[in-house]
Order: C-alpha cells, then sequence, then structure tokens
C-alpha cells in the first residue's frame, strides 16, 4: 500500500470477473476505497480502472447502453424474455441457451457462437475496415482509420443499422460517419476527447459495503486465453497456442 501512495500516478486495475461473484457490490467497494486511499482519484488523475471481459464495452457504457427502467438485462434476453433479439458482434455467451422461438439476427465478423444460432446473418465490418472510435480500459477516447475494405457483401455496422432503420420506418438522423460522429459527440462529448483523460476529483464511489467482501479465493473468468475473443477464436495461430499451452506435460513428453 505504501507503494501506491507514493506513486505519482498510481493505478488500480479490477478485472470484471472479480465483481462477478456474489459479494461484487462489496469488492468493488473495497477496490474503490483503496484508490482512495492511494490518491488515485483526485482533480489531475483518475486511477481506477475496471478491466471488461469483451472489446467495446467501455464505449458502449459511455453512450449508456444499459438496461432503461423496466428494460431487460442480457440473461434476461437471452433467456427468452425477447421475441426478436439483434447480436451485435455478440459471441462470447452461450448462444445455444436463447430458446429456438426467439427470432435472431446477428451482425458482425468472424462470427462463431453468435452467428451459429442466428436466423439472419448481416455481416459486419472488422476494426481494420472501418472508421471508427474506441475507447479503452481508462476511458480514453480514440480513433482508427480504415486500413483495407471490408470484403464481399460486409458493411460498416452504422450502414447496416441505418439500413435497417429505413426498412423498419424508422429514420435514424445521419447519412454518413460524419454526421454519425458529430450525433455521437452531442450526446456524449467525452468521446472527442483525442485520448485524453478528465481527473476524478470528489466522485461519489459505488454504494456497495467494503467490509461485506468474503474471504473466498478470486477464479479467472477466461478458461482459455488463447481463445477469449471471436477473432482469436478464428485464428490458426491462436489455435495452435491454446492447444500447445492447454496441456504442457503432453508437449514436453512429444519433445
Amino acid at each position: 500500500m505504501e507503494t501506491l501512495r507514493t506513486a505519482q500516478r498510481p493505478m488500480i486495475i479490477l478485472g470484471r470477473g472479480a465483481i462477478q461473484r456474489p459479494d461484487g457490490a462489496g469488492v468493488l467497494a473495497a477496490a474503490w476505497a483503496v484508490a482512495r486511499a492511494a490518491n488515485a482519484l483526485r482533480e489531475d488523475w483518475h486511477g481506477f480502472n475496471l478491466m471488461h471481459h469483451f472489446g467495446g464495452q467501455v464505449g458502449a457504457l459511455e453512450l449508456g447502453f444499459v438496461p432503461a427502467p423496466g428494460g431487460l438485462d442480457a440473461g434476461a434476453m437471452i433467456g427468452g424474455g425477447v421475441d426478436a433479439l439483434w447480436l451485435l458482434g455478440a459471441d462470447s455467451f452461450d448462444a445455444a441457451a436463447i430458446p429456438p422461438e426467439t427470432f435472431v439476427v446477428y451482425q458482425g465478423h468472424h462470427g462463431d457462437r453468435g452467428a451459429a444460432r442466428a436466423d439472419v446473418i448481416l455481416p459486419g465490418a472488422a476494426y481494420t475496415e472501418k472508421d471508427a472510435t474506441y475507447v479503452n480500459t481508462e476511458g480514453r477516447a480514440q480513433r482508427g482509420w480504415l486500413a483495407v475494405h471490408a470484403p464481399g457483401e460486409a458493411r460498416e455496422d452504422w450502414r447496416i443499422i441505418r439500413a435497417a432503420g429505413e426498412a423498419l420506418g424508422v429514420r435514424l438522423p445521419f447519412d454518413d460517419a460524419v454526421q454519425l460522429r458529430d450525433s455521437m459527440i452531442a450526446y456524449a462529448p467525452q468521446l472527442d476527447g483525442r485520448f485524453t483523460r478528465a481527473g476524478c476529483g470528489d466522485v461519489t464511489g459505488p454504494a456497495g459495503d467494503p467490509t461485506a467482501m468474503e474471504d473466498a479465493p478470486f477464479a479467472l473468468p477466461i478458461a482459455q486465453y488463447h481463445l477469449a475473443d471471436v477473432i482469436a477464436r478464428a485464428s490458426i495461430v491462436m489455435t495452435e497456442c491454446a492447444q500447445i499451452y492447454a496441456d504442457p506435460p503432453q508437449l514436453q513428453a512429444a519433445e
């Protein structure tokens, strides 16, 4: 703790798996209390970070992608709480759990679990195939630029969503990526930070009770590191790595 207190830029990184336990609220509150005690939460510095399981979640949270009052969370939607489910690049969950009567649209690239369950597949562009805004773990907005055009019938996600809106009678207020970005920044100005990050100051912390954290050991939420996301699972190299490191004694015996 003394090392954190004397650091110029002390930082706490809490894995999301740690707060998915029954005492998750207490774990989150305890980690926040450590950051506060280490002077990691101040006007010129925000040293508390949450490491999410999937890329894109931080940006979605910045835009308020959470259930509205009376809305359903992911578990409820996957469990059959909706008639139709639109999966936007959603693969890292048990798609087989979606009831057969739910109509599923999958939009994304390198699709595996979600695409396998889908009734309709809309091919989207990968991150190398589109201009986009990304938000890293620290909440810093950054831009990415198209390096190569998407193959075949794949399109940028915003184009697919806008076309779907037209088909469903919903006129979305943008005609190109620039208008979309302007609308996005007007809604969430922090996404125009260009890799800057605001300090924390006197921000109210999580509502959990730090003393409610249990003594149970933490468990890794990712069973296979080399196959943790859809792009890795589509990679021959990463598949080989997973096979090698899944059973090291067997590899040594072969050598």
